[in-house]
């Protein structure tokens, strides 16, 4: 049996290591590919989550990139003037899969960002707004790209907030609470 317990250790090595490099499609943190890869080798449940997280904040850091990359004079190409985002976003059903996350991954991605939005300081990066079923920029607060990779590098997803929003997500799945 290998060190997390159910007989796959080597298999989630390989899979995240096959699967990181779908995410980096766009060179935003190339040091993040290599601290990815060396919390990879502790293949415990809190190694396994800190890969998770890993990957997530690449996969955001990638939409960052995406959401402030510009045209000339015209402006953002894939956010709306107000912000809205008009390319898919990781945590939903379509992006999850261009950015290479799990639907777990995606799942946790997404109740974070909720989260991030109950908190009033500092405003949220990213919202959703029901009622046009949308999620939107915060062009508002976060003007610049470095104000935006900031903000993500403080909000960003870690090994205990994976862990405690997967088991909130899986829960929701099953209805126990």
């Amino acid at each position: 049996m290998n060190m997390n317990g159910n007989g796959h250790g080597n298999s989630i090595l390989s899979t995240f290591t096959e699967r990181q490099p779908e995410i980096a499609t766009a060179k935003v943190l190339r040091h993040a590919r290599k601290r990815a890869q060396s919390v990879a080798a502790t293949l415990t449940r809190k190694g396994a989550a800190a890969a998770s997280a890993e990957l997530i904040n690449e996969s955001v850091n990638v939409l960052i990139a995406l959401c402030y990359e510009t045209d000339g004079n015209l402006g953002r190409v894939n956010v709306d003037g107000d912000g809205k985002l008009l390319v898919p976003s990781p945590w939903g059903r379509n992006g999850r899969y261009r950015f290479g996350l799990r639907v777990t991954e995606a799942d946790v991605l997404r109740l974070h960002c909720y989260r991030l939005q109950e908190v009033s300081t500092p405003a949220p990066l990213f919202t959703y707004d029901p009622s046009v079923r949308s999620w939107f920029l915060n062009v508002f607060d976060y003007a610049e790209y470095a104000q935006a990779v900031s903000y993500w590098k403080k909000a960003g997803m870690d090994a205990g907030t994976y862990r405690t929003l997967a088991e909130t997500v899986r829960n929701q799945r099953t209805g126990s609470t």
